[in-house]
């Protein structure tokens, strides 16, 4: 298991404002405005090379904050911390406090006072997804 700081990984509190959970969106300061984080995939941002290029974007939506059948989902979130620093998605009542992928990379991981915990049992990589396309 590998652990980096949520910080590391761009993280910005967001509010949802249109229909379009990537585009539809504008940055917030409070988590009590927030409606969700997102963040660079911290399995894709160690997958080389490392860093921002290439990395998608992992939104975590708040536990009563946005209509349970919006995307991404299913997962939902209770937030606590003061700050994106200290940051812990929590679990919702008969949730898990995992975030996992069901798509893509299949990146399974925790956030806890604001460090990243990737968890072993994940997808394919950023490696292995270019090799079955068959790019460099």
């Amino acid at each position: 298991m590998s652990q980096m700081l949520l910080v590391t990984l761009k993280p910005r509190l967001i509010k949802h404002i249109g229909p379009d959970p990537y585009e539809g969106s504008r940055d917030v300061e409070s988590r009590l405005d927030a409606d969700g984080v997102r963040f660079l995939c911290p399995v894709c941002y160690h997958d080389p090379p490392v860093g921002e290029v290439g990395t998608h974007v992992v939104i975590c939506w708040f536990y009563g904050r946005v209509p349970d059948d919006m995307s991404p989902g299913p997962g939902r979130w209770v937030p606590s911390g003061e700050g994106l620093g200290v940051l812990t998605l929590g679990a919702r009542p008969g949730g898990s406090d995992s975030v996992k992928l069901e798509g893509g990379c299949g990146a399974h991981f925790r956030v806890r006072d604001g460090v990243v915990d990737v968890l072993p049992d994940r997808g394919e990589s950023a490696k292995q997804r270019r090799a079955r396309r068959g790019t460099p």
